[in-house]
C-alpha cells in the first residue's frame, strides 16, 4: 500500500481556486439554533442544536492554531451572509463539507460567500441512554476522549475546507489508497481513523498534512501559493495518463469546439451510478457559457467558452456570451464578469531582483513644507524636497521609492485627475497600513508615504516612468489585497499588512 504524498492529500486547481477567493482571510460563521442553513435549493432548513462550549472551545483552539502555523486567517463573522464557510451542529451521524452548487458558478470574480458549509453530527453516544430524541450529554457527562474524538472529526472537516482530500480521492488524478477501508502506513487527520500509528487520537496535523497545508496556505506571514492559482488549462495539456483529474479548459482564439471521444447516451444512461465511496461519476450539465461532463474515464471536465461541445453521438451547442464580462453570476445575473487570472494579480518577492538597479536615497535630510504641483499632468518624484505633496487637476503620476532618505515621513494628496502612485523594482516594504480610504506605507530605513484618499489612486508596481519600464497595475483593491489585506474597501478600520519585509519585483 503506498504511503501518502502532500499531493495525495491536495485538491485539484478548481477546488483551491475557489478556496482563495477571499484572499488570505477564511471567514467562518459558527452557527446557533434556529439559523437557516444556507441552501439554494429545496425546502429551508434550520440549525436544530447550539454547539456546547467545550465544542466551541476546542474548534476555535484549532481555528486559532491554524492561523499561528500557516499563512491564511480563520476569522469568525457575525452575519452568515459574509461567511465562505457555514459551520452548524447536527443531531445525525453525519460530519461533512459539502455544497449545493456547481462549482463552476463560483468562475467570476469577487469573493464567494456561503459557498460551503461544515456539518458537524454527533452520534447516540452524546445524547443520554443513547437515545437521539434525549437530551445533550454535558461537557461533564462525557470523558475526555468522547471530546478528543469529536475534536478530531473537526480537524479532519477544516482540513476540507481548506482544501485537503481524503487519500482515496481520485478527482484530480493522484491518490495514494483505493478506498477508505485501506489504512496507509503514512499517518494523516485526513483519513477516517481517529488514531495515529501509535495510537493515539489526533490532536493536530500529520507531518505530511501540514507539509500539504504549507503548499496550499504557505506558513505563517508567507504569501499563499494558493492566490497564484488560476483554475484553467490549455486543451493541449490535458492529462494523456491512465489517471482522470477534474480540468476546467478555457477556450482561446479560434478554438470555439472541442471533441470528446465519449458518447452523450452512455453517460446520460449511467447519471445515477455512483463509485464504492458513492461519488457520483457520471453528469452533465449545461449554463450559459459553460459546460460540465464527467465520466470514470477522463474525471469531471468544465468547458468554458466553447461553442460546441462534440461527442461521438452528439453535437451540444452552447450560449457562449460575447465577452468574459458578460457571464452570469451565481444568481444569473450580468454583474461580475467571468475570472479568468488568478486571485492575487502581483505577488511580492522575498529577494531583489539582482538583474536591476536598486534604488538608494538622493539626500540625506528631507525638507519641511508642501510641494504644491500645478493642474498639468506631472510626475512628481518624492526625494525628500517637502513633506507634503500635493497635486491639482492633473493626471500625475507619484513615484515612491528609496530615493527619499532615511527616517523621512511624507504624505500625498491628490483629489483631482486620474492619479497613479508608482513603485519601482527593487523598492523594499517593510510594512503597510490599510483603511477603506487611506493607506501608509513604510520602506526600508524607516521611509513612511502617507497616501491620503488612497482608493481614488490607481498603483502601478515594479514600472518606472522615468525608463519606460512598464510595471503591473493594480486597483487599489488589489493593492491591498497584494500585502494581505482583503476587500480592504468594506474595512471598518485599520489593518495591517500580513504579508512585510518584502520587495517590489
Amino acid at each position: 500500500m503506498a504511503e501518502i504524498k502532500s499531493e495525495d492529500l491536495k485538491m485539484g486547481p478548481l477546488e483551491l481556486f475557489i478556496r482563495a477567493s477571499n484572499g488570505s482571510t477564511f471567514k467562518i460563521y459558527i452557527a446557533k439554533k434556529g439559523d437557516e442553513v444556507p441552501s439554494s435549493f429545496g425546502d429551508p432548513e434550520y440549525v436544530d442544536e447550539d454547539f456546547q462550549e467545550w465544542q466551541l472551545t476546542n474548534m476555535r483552539a484549532i481555528n486559532s492554531r491554524i492561523n499561528e502555523d500557516f499563512g491564511v486567517t480563520i476569522k469568525e463573522v457575525s452575519d452568515p451572509s459574509k461567511a465562505f464557510l457555514f459551520v452548524y451542529s447536527k443531531n445525525s451521524d453525519e460530519w461533512s463539507v459539502n455544497s449545493d452548487k456547481p462549482p463552476e458558478s463560483y468562475l467570476t470574480d469577487g469573493p464567494v460567500y456561503n459557498a460551503f458549509n461544515l456539518v458537524m453530527g454527533h452520534n447516540e453516544m452524546f445524547r443520554v441512554d443513547g437515545d437521539r430524541t434525549q437530551r445533550a450529554k454535558t461537557g461533564d457527562e462525557l470523558t475526555q476522549e468522547d471530546k478528543d474524538d469529536w475534536t478530531k472529526v473537526y480537524l479532519h472537516e477544516m482540513g476540507h475546507a481548506l482544501g485537503l482530500e481524503h487519500p482515496w480521492d481520485k478527482a484530480d488524478g493522484d491518490w495514494a489508497t483505493d478506498n477508505s477501508n485501506e489504512i496507509s502506513p503514512t499517518d494523516s487527520v485526513m483519513e477516517y481513523s481517529a488514531r495515529d500509528s501509535a495510537g493515539n487520537i489526533y490532536k493536530w496535523y500529520s507531518e505530511v498534512d501540514v507539509k500539504a497545508l504549507e503548499e496550499i496556505w504557505g506558513k505563517s506571514g508567507e504569501i499563499p501559493p494558493i492566490l497564484s492559482l488560476t483554475p484553467y488549462v490549455k486543451l493541449a495539456d490535458r492529462d494523456s495518463g491512465n489517471n482522470p483529474r477534474a480540468e476546467v479548459f478555457l477556450a482561446e482564439g479560434d478554438t470555439t469546439s472541442v471533441s470528446i471521444n465519449l458518447s452523450y447516451a452512455e453517460i446520460e444512461e449511467n447519471l445515477d451510478k455512483r463509485d464504492e465511496n458513492n461519488n457520483s461519476i457520471y453528469r452533465l450539465a449545461e449554463g450559459t457559457g459553460k459546460f460540465t461532463v464527467q465520466h470514470p474515464d477522463i474525471g469531471e471536465d468544465i468547458y468554458i467558452g466553447f461553442s460546441e461541445i462534440i461527442f461521438t453521438d452528439r453535437t451540444v451547442t452552447i450560449n457562449v456570451p460575447d465577452s468574459a464580462a458578460e457571464y452570469p453570476n451565481d444568481n444569473g445575473e450580468i454583474t461580475t464578469g467571468l475570472k479568468t487570472g488568478a486571485y492575487l494579480k502581483y505577488t511580492l518577492s522575498k529577494t531583489e531582483d539582482s538583474t536591476k538597479n536598486t534604488l538608494k536615497a538622493h539626500s540625506e535630510t528631507s525638507l519641511s513644507g508642501t510641494l504644491n504641483f500645478n493642474s498639468g499632468d506631472n510626475i512628481i518624484i518624492l526625494d525628500g524636497q517637502g513633506k507634503n505633496y500635493r497635486g491639482l487637476s492633473g493626471d500625475d503620476t507619484y513615484f515612491v521609492s528609496q530615493l527619499l532618505p532615511n527616517s523621512t515621513k511624507v504624505s500625498i494628496t491628490d483629489t483631482e485627475g486620474t492619479n497613479t502612485i508608482q513603485i519601482p523594482t527593487n523598492t523594499y516594504v517593510d510594512k503597510t497600513l490599510f483603511t477603506k480610504n487611506a493607506a501608509r506605507l513604510t520602506l526600508q530605513d524607516g521611509r513612511e508615504i502617507t497616501i491620503n484618499s488612497a482608493d481614488k489612486f490607481s498603483y502601478n508596481v515594479g514600472g518606472n516612468v522615468t525608463d519606460g519600464t512598464k510595471g503591473t497595475d493594480l486597483t487599489f483593491t488589489e493593492f491591498a489585497a497584494t500585502f494581505g489585506v482583503d476587500d480592504v474597501l468594506n474595512s471598518s478600520g485599520a489593518q495591517t499588512g500580513i504579508f512585510a519585509d518584502l520587495y517590489i519585483i
